[in-house]
Formats: C-alpha cells, sequence, structure tokens
C-alpha cells in the first residue's frame, strides 16, 4: 500500500506539472501574439490603421471653405497646391490633440523640401484661435467651422493624420497617433505613394 501511495502522489505530482507546463505554453504563446501585433501597430509601412470616415485613398481631398487664424476664408484646394501636405485633424479640449501637438512641433522645421505641415480644426473661429494660442501651433492652423468635415466625412475622432499629394489627392489616412509616429514618418508615406 505504500508504494501505491508513493505512486499516486508521484502521479498527482506530474499531473501537476503537465498542468503548469500546459498553462504556461499556453501564455507564451499568447505573449508572443500579443507582442507580435504590438509590433505590427508600431510598424508604420504595414497597414496603417485607416480613418473609418467618407474618405479614400487616392480621392481628391474636398474642396471645403476654411478659415485662418486671422479670420481669412480660404478654399482648402490652395493649401495644397504648392506643396504634398500632412494634415492634422485637431479638436479644442482634445487632449491626445495636445500631446500630438506637442511632439510635433519638435519636427516642424525639419520638413524635407516639397512638404508643409498643416492644423486642420474644428471648431469656432474664437474658441480655435484661442487653443491655437494656448497650445502654441508653430505650423500653419485652418479651421472647419462648418463642421463640413464631421457632416459630411465623419470626421469625428480626434486626433487624426492624413497625406495629401500636391495635386490634392489623398495619399493616405491615419486613425490616432500611434507611438513615435512623426511629421517625418508620414513624408516617408507620401513618398512611398509618388
Amino acid at each position: 500500500m505504500g508504494e501505491l501511495r508513493l505512486n499516486l502522489k508521484t502521479v498527482i505530482f506530474m499531473i501537476v506539472i503537465i498542468i503548469i507546463a500546459f498553462v504556461g505554453v499556453l501564455s507564451g504563446s499568447w505573449f508572443i501574439n500579443w507582442k507580435n501585433s504590438n509590433v505590427e501597430a508600431d510598424n508604420l509601412y504595414n497597414d496603417i490603421p485607416v480613418i473609418k470616415t467618407l474618405f479614400n485613398k487616392n480621392d481628391p481631398f474636398p474642396t471645403l471653405d476654411l478659415i485662418d487664424i486671422n479670420g481669412k476664408q480660404i478654399e482648402s484646394n490652395n493649401i495644397f497646391q504648392t506643396s504634398h501636405t500632412i494634415v492634422l485633424f485637431l479638436a479644442p479640449g482634445c487632449e491626445p490633440c495636445c500631446d500630438a501637438i506637442s511632439y510635433w512641433k519638435i519636427f516642424y522645421n525639419k520638413l524635407p523640401e516639397g512638404f508643409q505641415l498643416i492644423g486642420l480644426c474644428q471648431s469656432e473661429l474664437e474658441s480655435g484661435q484661442s487653443y491655437i494660442l494656448e497650445s502654441g501651433f508653430p505650423f500653419p492652423v485652418y479651421f472647419d467651422t462648418s463642421y463640413t468635415l464631421s457632416i459630411n466625412f465623419e470626421v469625428n475622432q480626434f486626433p487624426n493624420v492624413m497625406g495629401v499629394f500636391n495635386s490634392g489627392k489623398i495619399a493616405f489616412l491615419n486613425r490616432g497617433l500611434y507611438g513615435d509616429f512623426s511629421p517625418l514618418d508620414a513624408c516617408n508615406l507620401i513618398k512611398e505613394e509618388l
């Protein structure tokens, strides 16, 4: 009987070890999958998350009547004619937008020739102006005071980034800002699409 108990204890011990090993393998497999999904999200050149809007890659950017910081009306087509443009969609009171502005300020003067960075803010001019002054934008910001982007194109999550060719066609769409995505990365994405 003593030998049987020893064997039973050994069998129970072995079962516990097997269960622990099985849970360890499952955990390891889950961790590897999780790690790979994060690496893919951080890889700027693989499957950029697309904004769920009515915009599509290679569509023309819509003609919008925008207002600059001084209250002057400007048509969106006039903004895109001279350079490939990185558009940072913003909204006052958006905490992630403030973080993006702080980070993107660093790169503003480092953009390659033929590229420009603009902010496109959906707000009334007065609240937008104070937002711009408080945030210390070094790049031009235009206001969609009629909220055309939200109403007609379903741009309603901020911040978002879009690349627009100097032809006015959309080069890429990126929902939110992931990791250390910068204006220089956006320039590279536009270059890849040329």
